[in-house]
């Protein structure tokens, strides 16, 4: 049992007049501000995110929030939170710290600012590459609205955050259990009752401890079957409650979510000290700067028992003498509100507005407790209970606590036969010392007309430059255009909405806009719409004049006409290819092949064509890509991983554009046997969409050779191939998608190779 502040009669006695001559003489107290709607913390699910894309993987210390403050044109760091849950919303789950659709963006709508213009964005590079999202705040009860944009980034560490709105101390602390704000301290006792609260003098209290306890009282009977199906009558109180485990934590800068986990255990005599015991129940509270809210729609009592009475409330502190209690339905009679000093308060009104939001508030010098609660229609009965008295309880239950009664605030439902569960929840504001009623009225008009939101993807990123694009004579007035095409957003999204191709005989020179502003505009009509992401695009220019060098351009911009920057030019003219070399040699990874053309006309490309022996055919076994029509030297390799053994022949068939083609001369290489197995790294890695992976099998593999992608669960997502071991070089590759021909995933994967007796795996990873 606590003793915080000790009285002596005659100082009580005294006090007690003092405060009546207050009560009948000055009027009501001095009001503070008004609490405003940006005390209120904000949530938004990740599924509000219409392309979630945007986020799908990142880290969540890579999402950040900025408002924007339109008089100076400037961004602010919005601190936040995001609460990792799992797909039935429990943020106790394990947690991956990756932002998935099934987690929880929370803030402090103090934060929100300005409409940001469409162009404007942080000062973070990398930011660009991603869209913004713009979260609306909107609040029906002032009429405004206000923003917050969250953003991607890939280098976090550009800001310095050290916000922390709440802090939870643990079992390392002097004080376990405990939660601490700017405004308010709050802790728990063993059993995880709240125990103590004092508003902190930052906030403008006095920092003691205003809270005796936290309580809760179930009366009814209980029908043993043990005992013959007799009843008894069970009294339950707080002390009655014992932790079924400790509570999980959730430690955030936002807020701490913690889940109280309890049972309730009650002696019976009649059963020779044996208790009834209920089922694990939890209680979530949430734990913000300003407030805690809680609720809990598991707590119940067994199928055997029935109540009559159900109450929760809070019992204050001596130190919460002179403090003064408010609730809507004493306001006529009690403008002024009712002292709280341990003396009996008869003739209060204590029915509630049930269903619906009900508030009451504790204020004075010590600071201000101001409680919403909107509360189901339980039993037969609904009431306020208010109980300021120096015996203690009123409803029949035992008195529990310090010294009474000191404005125990809170609820009680009437039976009887109250069975099944008891959804009891409440949220609790923390405010300074002498707050006036009407801010109660403020707060519940917060909680009846909650901020509206909404989430909007700006799209203010143009696609890709595009940097492979390539020019070839396909005949003599046509030249092929062909280049990789861009997303909507960089290189992700979906396809790009427009092209823009423009060509002259003059190169670009340092500035390319001089160049962009003069050149002629390719026309088709209709003009080619741009392909997914990622996929070749080709484009036939006709009309052209023989033996000429042209200088082609393209820009691509996607639906709101956000536009790429120019792609760098490609040239494409008429002149004979002349091939000056053509080698083959072996290396560790399998044969290399080079050549060199001193000028090229109309050159499709090469395609590279190999055979064993003299009695096999030629097999094509690759393309390059030629110049198309240059007179610059030009070098070609293509590296072959034959799984064959001994002297291979190649040679290249080149291709005109027209289609006519001429081989080369023949060129050997000797392959011998590798020496060990080896399994190499896959390149590129990460990767997307496709990635490679060579391996090489000596002359002593036996048995099978099978290579096979497998998830970090051990799970085979796609076997490569499987055949027997013969020895060689090879090359395989994979395009991300199971044997089932569906792409997998982002994330790490395994791939193993085994031959005979023995295994080979690496890691790798793809990137969406």
């Amino acid at each position: 049992m606590k003793l915080k502040t000790i009285f002596s009669k005659t100082a009580l006695m005294a006090g007690i007049l003092s405060m009546l001559v207050i009560k009948l003489m000055a009027g009501p107290p001095p009001p503070t501000a008004k609490p405003k709607r940006t005390f209120s913390p904000v949530e938004i699910p990740a599924s509000s995110f219409s392309d979630f894309d945007t986020f799908d993987g990142a880290a969540l210390k890579n999402v950040v929030l900025f408002s924007y403050d339109a008089d100076s044109s400037k961004w602010h760091y919005v601190p936040s939170q995001i609460d990792d849950r799992d797909e039935d919303g429990d943020y106790f789950a394990d947690r991956d710290s990756v932002f998935e659709t099934t987690d929880e963006l929370v803030f402090m709508a103090i934060a929100a600012g300005d409409l940001a213009p469409l162009d404007a964005w942080i000062d973070e590079p990398t930011s660009k590459n991603y869209p913004r999202y713009q979260i609306t705040l909107t609040d029906d009860v002032s009429e405004k609205t206000n923003y917050v944009y969250v953003f991607r980034t890939d280098d976090p560490m550009f800001f310095n955050d050290t916000t922390d709105y709440v802090q939870y101390f643990g079992s390392s602390d002097p004080r376990p259990d405990r939660v601490l704000t700017d405004n308010y301290e709050l802790s728990h006792d063993n059993e995880g009752l709240w125990t103590n609260l004092n508003i902190r003098p930052a906030a403008g209290g006095t920092g003691e401890d205003i809270l005796d306890r936290m309580k809760l009282r179930l009366k009814g009977k209980a029908k043993i079957e043990e005992l013959g199906g007799i009843e008894i009558t069970l009294d339950v109180n707080e002390s009655h409650i014992i932790k079924d485990k400790p509570p999980d934590i959730v430690d955030g800068k936002i807020r701490v979510i913690r889940r109280w986990n309890i049972k309730i255990s009650y002696p019976v005599p009649e059963l020779g000290g044996q208790k009834i015991e209920t089922d694990p129940s939890s209680f979530t509270f949430k734990y913000y700067s300003y407030s805690s809210d809680f609720g809990s729609d598991t707590f119940s009592m067994p199928d055997y028992v029935t109540l009559d009475l159900v109450r929760m409330s809070f019992d204050l502190d001596p130190t919460a003498y002179g403090m003064l209690m408010f609730a809507p339905n004493i306001l006529t009679e009690y403008q002024f509100g009712v002292f709280i000093d341990n003396q009996d308060d008869l003739g209060i009104p204590r029915n509630l507005d049930i269903p619906g939001w009900n508030w009451w508030m504790q204020t004075g010098k010590p600071g201000t407790i101001i409680t919403q609660s909107y509360l189901p229609e339980i039993g037969s009965k609904q009431y306020l209970y208010y109980k300021d008295s120096p015996n203690g309880t009123n409803d029949g239950t035992s008195d529990t606590g310090y010294d009474g009664s000191w404005g125990d605030t809170g609820v009680k439902f009437l039976g009887p036969g109250i069975t099944g569960a008891i959804p009891l929840s409440a949220q609790l504001f923390f405010f300074g010392p002498d707050i006036s009623a009407d801010s109660a009225e403020v707060v519940r008009s917060f909680m009846e007309n909650p901020l509206k939101t909404g989430v909007v993807q700006n799209d203010t990123i143009p696609p890709a430059i595009i940097t492979d694009l390539t020019a070839y004579n396909v005949t003599d007035s046509t030249i092929a255009l062909n280049w990789t095409a861009p997303g909507d957003d960089g290189m992700t999204g979906g396809p790009a909405s427009h092209y823009i191709f423009r060509y002259n005989t003059v190169p670009p020179g340092e500035n390319i806009w001089d160049w962009w502003s003069d050149p002629t505009t390719v026309t088709f009509s209709p003009m080619p719409k741009p392909l997914a992401p990622g996929q070749k695009d080709t484009l036939y220019v006709e009309g052209l004049q023989k033996n000429v060098t042209y200088y082609f351009v393209i820009r691509t911009g996607d639906e709101i006409i956000n536009w790429a920057y120019p792609s760098q030019a490609s040239l494409g003219t008429t002149t004979p290819v002349e091939l000056s070399s053509f080698t083959a040699s072996t290396s560790q990874n399998g044969v290399l092949l080079e050549w060199t053309t001193a000028s090229e006309t109309n050159n499709l490309g090469f395609e590279i064509e190999r055979k064993l022996q003299k009695k096999d055919t030629w097999q094509k076994i690759g393309f390059v890509r030629g110049a198309g029509t240059t007179n610059e030297e030009k070098n070609y390799t293509f590296r072959d991983s034959p799984d064959q053994i001994g002297t291979l022949n190649y040679r290249l068939k080149q291709i005109d554009t027209d289609g006519k083609f001429e081989y080369s001369q023949i060129m050997s290489a000797k392959v011998e046997a590798p020496s060990r197995f080896y399994l190499a790294q896959n390149f590129p890695n990460p990767f997307n969409p496709t990635t490679t992976i060579h391996f090489q099998l000596p002359s002593s593999a036996s048995g099978t050779m099978e290579l096979a992608v497998f998830d970090l669960l051990g799970r085979k997502v796609r076997t490569l191939a499987n055949k027997p071991a013969t020895p060689g070089f090879y090359q395989m590759e994979w395009d991300g998608r199971d044997d089932e021909g569906l792409q997998v995933s982002s994330g790490v994967y395994i791939y193993v190779l085994r031959a005979g007796k023995l295994a080979f795996s690496k890691k790798m990873v793809k990137l969406q």
